[in-house]
This record gives structure tokens, sequence and C-alpha cells, in this order.
């Protein structure tokens, strides 16, 4: 978890790309659609990403779940990986 100064800190470190609309085949092979909308793509100087996810309530492990499938969604489109995700509950 975030605490808000590693949160102002990310979102200072690269251009942020906001509502970012993904849809993807589902990695287990069902042959599955996914779509969703990232919160937040931080994208660094050197290319490097993170998925940032804001959630409201308590942690549960399908938001680190959803963050994890939206990290391998934008890794797939950058072209670069691996994409880091942080699930941050303000």
């Amino acid at each position: 978890m975030l605490l808000p100064l590693d949160l102002e800190a990310l979102l200072a470190s690269g251009e942020c790309l906001y509502e970012v609309p993904i849809s993807f085949l589902a990695p287990d092979g069902s042959g599955a659609c996914v779509r969703g909308a990232v919160d937040c793509v931080v994208v660094a100087a050197d290319g490097r990403a993170t998925v940032l996810e804001l959630k409201t309530g308590r942690p549960r492990p399908e938001h680190e779940a959803q963050a994890g499938l939206y990290a391998r969604a934008v890794e797939a489109v950058f072209g670069a990986g691996p994409v880091n995700f942080v699930v941050c509950y303000p």
C-alpha cells in the first residue's frame, strides 16, 4: 500500500495517462475478452511503466489480481516489461 508521499512521488516520476481503456484475451487460455480501464499508467522517461489502481474500502485479493491483469495488458501494449503495479487505497 502506498503512503500519500509515495503516491505523490510516483505521480511525479513520469507521464501520467489516466483512464486508459484496455481490451485483451484472458491469459488463462479461455478465450475470454477482458475489458476495463486502468486508473493511471505512469510512464517514466526510460520507458518503464507502472499501473496505478485506486480503490476504496478494504483491501481485497481481487484488487491485486485486477491490477496484475492490467499490468500484463499494459506490458503487451508498450512492448517493454515488466510493468509494475500498485494498488492504492486513498
